[in-house]
């Protein structure tokens, strides 16, 4: 029986973006994008697992792509780019919880950006709980996320279900026992937690 829903934030919490921020940036400060993707490539992914400071890693690129500003204004800018919340699938998640289902995030994220969407978006008030790839110590693309997930849940993979729009993670999900979907829509989500109510 499923005790515990995990959402994907991207595309699923977080309103779906058409390009990514790389190719928007890329596009308004007129910065060739082979100068902006290894950066999003290599370091960004290491800061996803803390394997390195994110403001760190990321000034020597600012002063290639000529960012005039600070560090933080630049990562001010970035998340709130990246974070608006769909606020139709959050407050379904509040029907949930107020019926006793808990909900928690799950998301490839670093701790800055962790802390701009628990406190600057106010999704901190909106999941019972979250499970960021920097914490959890591995990105969702590997079994041990989910397998650490469902160890500090107290739960058996079974009584998880997960919700992403990355068939890749539904997959890696699906292969340690959670019950993981493919996020389409929010019709297709109610009529799928139609069983945990």
């Amino acid at each position: 029986m499923i005790k515990t829903i995990l959402l994907d934030a991207d595309g699923v919490a977080i309103r779906k973006r058409e390009r990514f921020f790389s190719e928007r940036f890329a596009e308004r400060y007129h910065i060739p994008l082979a100068e902006i993707m290894p950066f999003f490539k290599n370091e960004m992914r290491q800061t996803f697992v803390n394997k390195a400071d994110l403001k760190e890693v990321l000034l020597p690129y600012l002063k290639i792509w000529k960012w005039e500003g600070s560090v933080d204004e630049f990562l001010a800018y970035w998340f709130a780019e990246e974070s608006p919340r769909d606020e139709i699938v959050i407050a379904y998640v509040q029907d949930l919880r107020a019926k006793g289902v808990r909900c928690y995030l799950a998301t490839d994220r670093e701790k800055y950006w962790a802390h701009y969407l628990l406190e600057t978006t106010g999704l901190k008030n909106a999941f019972d709980g979250f499970f960021f790839s920097y914490d959890v110590g591995h990105e969702k693309d590997s079994a041990d996320y989910f397998l650490e997930v469902s160890r500090r849940l107290g739960l058996p993979p079974t009584e998880v279900s997960y919700w992403d729009d990355d068939q890749k993670n539904v997959d890696v999900a699906q292969s340690v026992g959670i019950d993981a979907h493919f996020w389409t829509d929010l019709s297709e989500f109610k009529a799928g937690t139609l069983g945990v109510l």
